[in-house]
């Protein structure tokens, strides 16, 4: 239901409030958007209609940066010449124009139009939409150029507040919990496999996310991305920001007459962070908990599967060396980071084929190796791939479960026992094992002695307390982070994976 509060002769100005209303949301718009949600008084926030536009007559010069030294992670960058040192950083790749909305005005459909001061290189305007049911709001940008040349708009609807007054941070892929970014970096599309940025303060979650029409079905890379998200403002503030398109990426170059339009959902929800991502997970993205058989079952699925596994050549399985090719990363090397994958195969389909071409070997190189990436060629120096025989490689959590699959095998107690308490580097430069709770529980499942579980909780009751009750804001919380060797999101996370397994053995619940 549209409802008109005030109408106004003028027409260069605003008519006045417009209240808009659906099952989930109140909206009262006019200089200021006030968003309520109706299930909850106390989530509301205010918005103020403005947008940053960069505008440049030359190419920017966008491409994907590498690892940052600060922080572990790749990014947008640019850089305009050859010349030209690399810029990471959106607001000091370019300036922006940062424009607040003039007049306001409400239109057929549940919509009201912000009008913003005209530049001389282009116009813009911002049309808020309450679509009905439960629907999130929508910020609609739309971009008018009057000159030839390069452009984004960016949604910066949002407050600016401090980060340290977050209790939740989201920028895909690594800024979460409580981690801010060191520097105004933008993720493309490509890189936002959520493709929100969020922040809860007080048990309320805001953000922006693309509007799911705005993501056409195919593979995103760095040249195709249609939008990018970024956390820290300029200021250095926290502000989740939307820009589309990416600065010197894909629809950026126009024309005069070329007219651009990009859809957000904004997000807000009540009861904390799970909340408000789950919101924007079920609502807004509209992901589901279910499977659906497309043109073969689960069971199909699986065989063919297996099938691709035992295929030598398009598995890239390499026989004389125990290992899978990885030229893809490293050419010249083979790689395996466990083998009870093939050898829980051959045990559920009773295959001695699997086991004889595929587990048995893998078992070989997992106690042979040093590292779960072996070279011949002392050559080979890429990603630190190791030349020698000095087994295991593998953690003492996959020896565990070797010898519980194969009881009558002394080996596997016998490599545990002797490589526990050793910090060993298994995987590209990463200090691994020690004594770590994780390797007291692998040694109680193989010995059932209770020391070894006692010393895992005791373990585990401070991994929660340091990581899972205080949410970390630096990159520090794991060896890999540290040194800078991250490549995997369990990585940035708690050991949930872990703790679970330890759950299995005590079914002790979390004071």
């Amino acid at each position: 239901m549209l409802t008109l509060a005030l109408l106004l002769a003028a027409p260069s100005l605003a008519v006045g409030p417009v209240e808009l209303a659906n099952e989930r949301y109140r909206i009262h718009a006019a200089d200021v958007i006030r968003v309520e949600l109706r299930s909850s008084a106390d989530a509301t926030r205010t918005l103020v209609p403005r947008l940053e536009v960069f505008y440049s007559s030359s190419d920017p010069g966008y491409f994907m940066y590498g690892r940052l030294r600060d922080e572990v992670t790749a990014t947008a960058g640019w850089k305009r010449g050859p010349a030209t040192e690399a810029e990471t950083d959106l607001y000091r790749a370019a300036r922006a124009v940062s424009l607040p909305a003039e007049s306001w005005s409400p239109e057929a459909g549940r919509r009201v139009r912000y009008r913003f001061p005209p530049q001389p290189a282009f116009e813009v305007a911002l049309t808020l939409e309450l679509p009905p049911g439960h629907e999130a709001p929508v910020l609609e940008i739309e971009l008018a150029p009057r000159a030839e040349g390069w452009y984004s708009v960016g949604v910066a609807a949002l407050g600016s507040e401090p980060a340290a007054d977050q209790e939740f941070l989201f920028q895909p892929l690594v800024w979460q919990w409580k981690r801010f970014p060191a520097r105004s970096y933008l993720t493309p599309e490509h890189f936002a496999n959520t493709p929100a940025v969020l922040r809860t303060r007080a048990g309320v979650t805001e953000g922006l996310a693309a509007d799911p029409r705005e993501i056409p079905y195919r593979f995103a890379t760095a040249e195709n991305s249609r939008f990018g998200v970024l956390l820290r403002e300029a200021a250095g503030l926290c502000r989740p920001t939307l820009f589309a398109p990416i600065f010197g990426g894909a629809e950026s170059r126009r024309r005069p007459g070329e007219t651009y339009r990009f859809r957000t959902r904004y997000v807000l929800a009540a009861g904390g962070w799970y909340a408000g991502v789950q919101h924007l997970l079920r609502d807004i993205l509209g992901y589901r908990n279910e499977r659906r058989n497309a043109t073969h079952s689960l069971n199909e699925t699986l065989e063919n599967m297996i099938e691709l596994g035992i295929n030598d050549v398009y598995s890239g399985w390499v026989e004389e060396l125990r290992g899978f090719d990885y030229r893809f990363d490293v050419p010249g090397t083979v790689k395996v980071v466990s083998a009870l994958h093939a050898l829980g195969i051959a045990l559920m389909t009773g295959d001695s084929e699997i086991y004889r071409r595929r587990a048995l070997p893998l078992i070989e190189y997992v106690l042979s190796r040093e590292k779960y990436l072996y070279a011949v060629s002392e050559e080979i120096k890429q990603q630190s791939p190791s030349h020698f025989l000095r087994g295991p490689c593998v953690e003492l959590g996959e020896l565990a479960g070797l010898h519980q699959m194969m009881p009558a095998s002394q080996v596997f107690r016998r490599e545990a026992e002797r490589v526990f308490g050793r910090p060993r580097v298994l995987n590209l430069d990463t200090l691994t094992g020690g004594a770590s709770w994780q390797d007291e529980l692998a040694l109680y499942r193989i010995t059932r002695d209770p020391g070894h579980l006692e010393r895992a909780r005791r373990g585990a009751d401070e991994h929660i307390r340091r990581e899972i009750e205080r949410f970390p804001d630096d990159f520090n919380t794991n060896p890999a982070l540290r040194d800078k060797q991250a490549c995997f999101y369990t990585d940035y996370g708690p050991r949930w994976f872990d703790l679970y397994e330890l759950y299995e053995e005590t079914r002790s619940q979390v004071p």
